[in-house]
This record gives C-alpha cells, sequence and structure tokens, in this order.
C-alpha cells in the first residue's frame, strides 16, 4: 500500500487526520485536503417538534470501532430523563441490545437501518448528536447532523476532532465514562449552551 501511495502524483484525503496519518507511515506523496461533503438539499435546519423527552442521537454502523458500548454505558451515569436513539445495522447489534438490557436501561431505543432521505427527520426531531468513534476518515454523519443544527459530543480521536471545536459547536472529550456522561449531562440542561453550539453548527 505504502509503495502505491508513493507512487502517484497527488492524494487527496478527507481530513487532517487521513492526512497526517499517512505522512505518520512514510507517504511521501503530496496530500491535499477535500471534505466529502454534504449536499444541502439532502440535510438542513427544518420547522418540526422535537422528541420529548430530550433525545440524544446516534446514526452508524454498529461495529465495534464506533464504541457504542462506551456510549451505553455512559447512559448509565445520564441523571435526568433523556433518551439515547441508536439509527444504524451492524455486527455488534445483538451485542448491544444485550448490554443495554443487562444494564436495565430502557431509555435506549434501537430504531435498526433508516433510509439515507428519512435520516433529516431524526435529526432535526432530536436534541444532541454524539460519536464515539476512534477512527473515523471524516464523520460524514457528523456533518449532516451539523446542517440540522445540532450540537455535537465527540471524543478527541479520528478526524471527528477536526470538525468539532470544542465549546464552539460541541463538546471534544476524553474517551473515558465519566467525561461522555458529564458532556451529555451538561448539555441536557444547558438550553442556552445547546442553541449556542446549534447555532455554530449550521
Amino acid at each position: 500500500t505504502l509503495k502505491f501511495y508513493n507512487s502517484v502524483d497527488l492524494i487527496i484525503a478527507p481530513s487532517k487526520f487521513i492526512k497526517s496519518t499517512l505522512k505518520a507511515n512514510n507517504v511521501k506523496t503530496p496530500i491535499e485536503i477535500i471534505s466529502n461533503g454534504v449536499d444541502p438539499k439532502d440535510f438542513h435546519k427544518i420547522t418540526t417538534k422535537k422528541f420529548n423527552p430530550q433525545t440524544i442521537l446516534f446514526v452508524g454502523r454498529l461495529g465495534y470501532e464506533k464504541n457504542i458500548d462506551k456510549l451505553i454505558k455512559s447512559f448509565k451515569q445520564i441523571d435526568q430523563k433523556a433518551t439515547l436513539l441508536i439509527l444504524g445495522e451492524g455486527p455488534e447489534n445483538k451485542k448491544l441490545k444485550s448490554l443495554a438490557n443487562k444494564l436495565k436501561l430502557r431509555n435506549i431505543i434501537f430504531k435498526g437501518f433508516i433510509k439515507n432521505e428519512d435520516l433529516i427527520e431524526y435529526y432535526n426531531k432530536s436534541h444532541i448528536f454524539i460519536t464515539l468513534s476512534k477512527i473515523e476518515s471524516e464523520g460524514i454523519v457528523i456533518l449532516e447532523a451539523m446542517m440540522c443544527g445540532l450540537p455535537i459530543i465527540c471524543i478527541n480521536e479520528g478526524a471527528s476532532k477536526d470538525i468539532v471545536k470544542n465549546n464552539f459547536n460541541g463538546l471534544v472529550v476524553k474517551d473515558n465514562i465519566k467525561d461522555i456522561s458529564n458532556a451529555i449531562n451538561l448539555l441536557i440542561k444547558n438550553k442556552l449552551l445547546r442553541e449556542k453550539f446549534s447555532s455554530n453548527s449550521i
């Protein structure tokens, strides 16, 4: 793979994270960053009634690299009435549902696969978007959520931190249950902060 990368004239990477990862692995070819982007016709702010109670949204493949087990465990520490809505399918599906049952978390909803054209409604009806993925190459779902005006919570790994600016359009936290749950609790309680992050996301 390294030989292939170094045989071309130019590499296009979707994020600073991928560019730095390639350079760290001795790729010598010039690298330019161009976002994959999201079409504003598909994802934007719409006028709709929010879910009740407050809803924290995850969208993505249910794989081990997405760190969803830690998200579920973090929800055990949420001290306000709120719902975690998980959209997506994947190999960790049964394991994650079993974990939620084991922890007796009745406020976690696994919605399964949602068509792309229907996602805009879920983004706009939710209050907070969260992803704890460690290896995101850009984070298209983060861009989609931002364009729909959601405050974002992510961990300080992968490309997520290139998009989410801490205390500007969301919270960038360490990859541990305490910090993740504290961030969720803060945004659940602080409507003004959510509104500020929402505006900055767009």
